[in-house]
């Protein structure tokens, strides 16, 4: 189970991720892979949380344009910056984050492509 999709549709975390062990390790792990240092695990972290966002928002690739995926890289360029920069977090940290001021906003941010998105497919 990711945390996105849910997170993503009504804007809070599933509690069964909430202190369970195993999102820990993972968060732990995905931490590793944003660390600026290393390029390509880096891109790799991208190019998953990329996917996940587009999918849980039902949101067609080919329906993006160039500013909606300014938007997604501009987006993901400050999780990733969170992630990576800061090796006291914690997935509850996180979880703070995405939940406060700064998450739901890039929610909004994200819902509102995905509303383009949806109408954009839909013009002739």
């Amino acid at each position: 189970m990711f945390v996105a999709p849910t997170f993503l549709r009504t804007g809070t975390i599933p509690q069964e991720v909430i202190g369970n062990p195993e999102f820990e390790r993972a968060f732990l792990r995905m931490r590793l892979f944003a660390k600026p240092d290393s390029p390509r695990l880096n891109n790799m972290v991208r190019a998953m949380i990329e996917g996940i966002w587009i999918e849980a928002l039902g949101i067609s690739e080919g329906s993006l344009g160039a500013d909606s995926r300014k938007s997604i890289t501009f987006l993901i360029g400050g999780a990733m910056a969170v992630l990576g920069d800061n090796p006291d977090m914690q997935l509850r940290d996180f979880f703070d984050l995405l939940t406060g001021t700064v998450g739901q906003a890039a929610r909004n941010v994200l819902t509102a492509l995905a509303a383009d998105s949806r109408d954009s497919a839909c013009l002739p």
